[in-house]
């Protein structure tokens, strides 16, 4: 296969096969998220890492803002979903930041680790991990 033409799933093409990781590191966010009586009474600790496959832009030494995937805005449209309902499942709140993550056209692949850090005071975290592509 030909580097300079690459095809993912989503039918676009990524010039030159060059690809980028976009990283959120430790976002700790307050969310009402369990299936026990006692944690819809207040939120709890999630710790959210993410790691997103992004194709690089045509011409990096551009320095242009609207030629990359914003991280910023990203983290915005989380810190607003943790404002929502309460979920049940750290698996649905993965799967929730995965779209968001991938909102982007030139998203190819997230993953997206949930942790709750609170839960199990024998533990420093428990949580899950998704990967999803495009």
């Amino acid at each position: 296969m030909n580097s300079t033409n690459l095809i993912y799933k989503n039918g676009d093409h990524v010039k030159n096969g060059r690809l980028y990781s976009i990283i959120i590191k430790d976002l700790d966010l307050p969310f009402y998220i369990g299936v026990f009586d006692f944690e819809h009474e207040s939120p709890q600790n999630v710790r959210i890492n993410i790691e997103l496959l992004t194709t690089e832009p045509a011409n990096m030494d551009a320095d242009s803002y609207d030629d990359v995937v914003c991280y910023a805005s990203i983290i915005e449209k989380i810190k607003e979903l943790s404002q929502k309902d309460h979920l049940k499942l750290v698996e649905t709140l993965a799967e929730k930041i995965a779209n968001i993550a991938l909102d982007d056209k030139r998203s190819i692949q997230a993953k997206v680790k949930i942790e709750k850090t609170e839960i199990i005071k024998e533990t420093n975290s428990v949580g899950i991990e998704i990967v999803r592509t495009k």
